[in-house]
C-alpha cells in the first residue's frame, strides 16, 4: 500500500521528477456492468498508445488501482478496484472489479495503478482482517519477537513436529552416490550426524541445508546462483515422498501435500518437472499460466472438467444445482439487461450533445 499512497501524494502535490511509485491513466471513460464468475464488473477505457503491451507488466490480473473523478483533490468518491481482465488492453480495455466506491459512465476519471503488485499480498491481508483470525503460522520466528522468545527458540528443540516422540528411520536412497545407495536405508535423521554421510551426493553445505530442510520447523537455504538450491530442494521434496510415513499419516484422509511455491510460473513449472517422475498422477498444478506441455495433464482447471464430467449427483443435489443456475442466469440476463439500459442511456441521453 506504500508505494500506492506516497504516488498518490505525489501526483496530487505534482512534485517534480517523474513519479515511479504509481502509473498515472488520465481522461479514463467508463463503460457498462457485466456479470462474470467473480461478480460485477466494470469496462474500463484508457489511453494505451505509446507502450509495447505485449511485454509489460501494468494493468495485469490483480493490479490494484484507485480511481477518482477529481483527479485525487479530495478523498470523496475515490474508487479502490483490481483489474479481473486485461486481454483487451492493447486496445485500451480492461475490466475492474470495485472494492470500494462506484462508478459513474457519465464522468471521466483519473486512474492510478501500484506499481507494487497487489494479488500476492491480497490473500494475506485478507486473513490478517479477518477477526477470527489467531494463529498465524510460524509466528515464533516471523512475528513479535522479543529477547526471551529468542532464547526461548535457541534453547529447545526445533524439530519439525512429525518427528517428535517417534524413531524416524528414513530411506535416504535419493542422497547417496551411484552403487551406494544401500547405505541410505534406515537412518535416523534427528541424529546430529547421519550414518553414511561419506556416501552422500552432497558437499558440506549442501548436507546441511537438506539436514536442516528434513528436520526442522522452519528452514531458510540461499545461496548464489549455481550453488545447486533447485538441485537440493528437488532432493528434499524426494526424501519426503519416501518417507511420506513418518510425516503423511497411515491414513491418507488425514494427511497434507506438499504445497510447492515459486516466485514465477516458469520456476513452478520447471520444479514441478522434476518432480513428476517420481509421483506421477499426484501432482496438481495450480494456476492457468503454466506453459509446460509436460504439467499440462496435471492442470487443476483440466482436473476439475474432467472430474465433473465423471461424477454423479444425487437427485436432490441436482434439483439444486439446476435451483442455483436458473438463478444464476436469471440474475446474469437483469445484469445485462441493466447494463444495456446504462449504455443506451449514456450514449443518447447523456451525452454532452443531446438535444431534448
Amino acid at each position: 500500500m506504500r508505494p500506492l499512497r506516497e504516488g498518490v501524494q505525489h501526483h496530487v502535490t505534482k512534485k517534480q521528477g517523474r513519479v515511479t511509485e504509481v502509473h498515472v491513466y488520465k481522461n479514463i471513460t467508463i463503460g457498462s456492468p457485466d456479470a462474470s464468475r467473480c461478480g460485477l464488473v466494470w469496462t474500463v477505457y484508457f489511453d494505451a498508445s505509446g507502450r509495447n503491451w505485449e511485454k509489460s507488466k501494468r494493468l495485469i490480473y490483480g493490479s490494484l488501482v484507485l480511481i477518482s473523478f477529481d483527479n485525487f483533490a479530495s478523498n470523496r468518491g475515490m474508487i479502490v478496484a483490481t483489474v479481473v481482465d486485461n486481454d483487451m488492453r492493447r486496445d485500451g480495455e480492461i475490466m475492474v472489479q470495485l472494492h470500494l466506491g462506484d462508478l459513474n459512465p457519465r464522468l471521466e476519471y483519473t486512474m492510478l495503478e501500484s506499481s507494487a503488485y497487489f494479488e500476492p499480498y491480497k490473500h494475506v491481508l485478507t486473513q490478517i482482517q479477518n477477526p477470527f483470525f489467531r494463529n498465524i503460522p510460524f509466528q515464533d520466528y516471523l512475528v513479535g519477537r522479543t529477547v526471551n522468545r529468542q532464547r526461548s527458540l535457541l534453547s529447545r528443540s526445533n524439530h519439525a513436529k512429525y518427528l517428535r516422540n517417534q524413531l524416524p528411520l528414513y530411506d535416504l536412497s535419493a542422497l547417496m552416490k551411484q552403487g551406494y545407495e544401500k547405505l541410505g536405508e534406515k537412518i535416523n535423521v534427528t541424529n546430529g550426524r547421519w550414518d553414511n554421510e561419506e556416501y552422500m551426493a552432497l558437499n558440506g553445505s549442501q548436507l546441511k541445508a537438506v539436514k536442516a530442510a528434513l528436520t526442522h520447523e522452519l528452514a531458510v537455504i540461499q545461496g548464489p546462483p549455481g550453488t545447486g538450491k533447485t538441485y537440493i530442494a528437488l532432493k528434499v521434496v524426494q526424501c519426503l515422498l519416501d518417507n511420506t510415513r513418518y510425516w503423511f499419516g497411515a491414513d491418507s484422509k488425514l494427511g497434507c501435500p506438499i504445497l510447492v511455491i515459486c516466485y514465477t510460473n516458469h520456476a513452478l513449472d520447471q520444479f514441478l518437472e522434476g518432480i513428476v517422475k517420481a509421483v506421477p498422477e499426484k501432482i496438481v498444478r495450480v494456476g492457468s499460466r503454466s506453459k509446460s506441455e509436460i504439467l499440462k495433464p496435471f492442470n487443476l482447471s483440466l482436473m476439475r472438467a474432467e472430474w465433473g464430467k465423471k461424477r454423479k449427483f444425487t437427485s436432490e443435489t441436482a434439483r439444486l444445482r439446476n435451483v442455483y443456475m436458473a438463478e444464476y442466469r436469471k440474475l446474469s440476463e437483469n445484469i445485462e439487461n441493466i447494463a444495456d439500459r446504462i449504455k443506451w442511456g449514456a450514449a443518447h441521453v447523456l451525452r454532452k450533445d443531446a438535444k431534448f
